[in-house]
């Protein structure tokens, strides 16, 4: 498979408090690799930036099943500029960054053998009610109709129809190296969230539209590092605030807010996101 001993994966996972995490993504990785017997095809780079004593502990079981395994102690300046550390770091071909509150439920060698593909893309992803949740819509794209039709849901069970707007779920990303690069990597203005979106909207447009490798499952349990709905919802605000200024789009910000306070006519949830962006917005003004 890979007789030069070089991985050709490299997983990067940036850690926040995530050790419990890690054990489980941990446990589920070599539940479904057993049957693999040359173990140099991946190699992981755990990024800790919260200072966590039991990250060596945690990850300690994929040396002991022959995979390699390094982690890389930081500052908690955001998720991209983590995920920006790993890469650099990276000796394979082929980058995926991976959340730590990760499932395997599948091996990930179809990774090795993607065809056609332009060089970027997810896997099959489900979240915790099992629904597909590998890709989403560029925020500019979502309207009242994307919103009221819960759209998120039929872009993923019919995607290759929307490929074209869409960016990959950044809980689960995969990159070729050498484009990762080209395109600049992660934006680190970001702290956290719609980095990955900022990211995928360059690598559409150098490259072409994603890939979604359905071979390989995986399913994400979401807010890992997180304590609340309220955090969540702070942080979401402030990435998008920050999504707006670097793809210059700051008019999307009032066309947001439009639309969250309409949608919270209905639904407490877009009422509290319609504050939630309405105070950051206020803070940075």
């Amino acid at each position: 498979m890979n007789s030069d001993h070089q991985p050709k994966i490299s997983i990067i996972t940036v850690c926040h408090k995530s050790s419990i995490k890690i054990r489980e993504y941990v446990s589920s990785f070599i539940k479904n690799h057993n049957h693999v017997g040359d173990k140099s095809f991946c190699e992981f780079i755990f990024i800790e930036n919260s200072q966590d004593k039991n990250i060596e502990k945690a990850v300690s079981p994929l040396a002991d099943y022959g995979f390699k395994a390094s982690i890389i102690h930081c500052e908690n300046n955001g998720f991209g500029a983590g995920c920006n550390i790993g890469a650099s770091k990276a000796n394979g071909e082929i980058l995926a960054f991976v959340n730590p509150d990760m499932r395997f439920l599948s091996d990930i060698l179809p990774l090795l053998e993607a065809e056609n593909w332009n060089g970027w893309g997810t896997v099959k992803q489900l979240a915790n009610n099992k629904r597909i949740s590998s890709i989403d819509w560029l925020p500019e794209k979502k309207g009242l109709i994307f919103e009221v039709l819960k759209g998120y849901i039929w872009i993923n069970l019919l995607d290759r129809f929307f490929l074209r707007n869409s960016y990959a779920s950044g809980s689960f990303l995969i990159v070729d190296k050498n484009l990762f690069f080209q395109a600049g990597r992660f934006n680190e203005e970001f702290f956290m969230y719609y980095e990955e979106a900022e990211l995928c909207r360059r690598l559409y447009i150098g490259s072409g539209k994603l890939y979604i490798e359905k071979r390989v499952i995986v399913s994400h349990e979401g807010f890992g590092s997180q304590t609340s709905r309220a955090e969540v919802l702070r942080n979401e605000a402030k990435g998008l605030i920050t999504y707006c200024k670097v793809t210059n789009q700051e008019n999307l910000l009032q066309k947001k807010l439009r639309l969250y306070k309409t949608l919270g006519i209905w639904s407490k949830f877009n009422r509290t996101k319609f504050h939630a962006l309405r105070d950051s917005i206020s803070v940075i003004k």
